[in-house]
């Protein structure tokens, strides 16, 4: 399966670092990997498993953007599409569900229980 995870950022945070460790579990499970993000270095560039691709799409404006991820899901055959922070999941969900309708959507929430 063409699987692909949306990723702000690989310079830190929890997000993140659970999106590389899917990555690296879909791809060690056989998967084919992408990993789309702004900013494709950072403190967990280095733990992404080099079979992984990487794909920088640089965010101009939220319609480049869109038309940019559309374009990369539709070539590269994505079947599913992960996600794993809020204002990522909307965007996860747009893409996925309404303009390449036929790609799996999976999104991740996550929170702190304050006291």
């Amino acid at each position: 399966m063409n699987v692909a995870l949306i990723i702000p950022s690989l310079s830190g945070g929890g997000a993140e670092r659970v999106m590389v460790t899917y990555a690296n579990g879909l791809q060690r499970a056989g998967h084919k990997v992408f990993i789309f993000t702004h900013t494709p270095y950072g403190a967990y560039s280095n733990e992404i498993h080099t079979k992984i691709n990487v794909i920088s799409i640089p965010y101009k404006n939220i319609i480049s953007y869109i038309v940019d991820t559309r374009y990369l899901l539709q070539i590269l055959r994505i079947q599913c599409l992960l996600s794993s922070m809020t204002h990522v999941n909307y965007f996860a969900i747009l893409q996925g569900k309404l303009i390449a309708n036929n790609i799996q959507v999976i999104i991740r929430e996550s929170n702190t229980v304050s006291e």
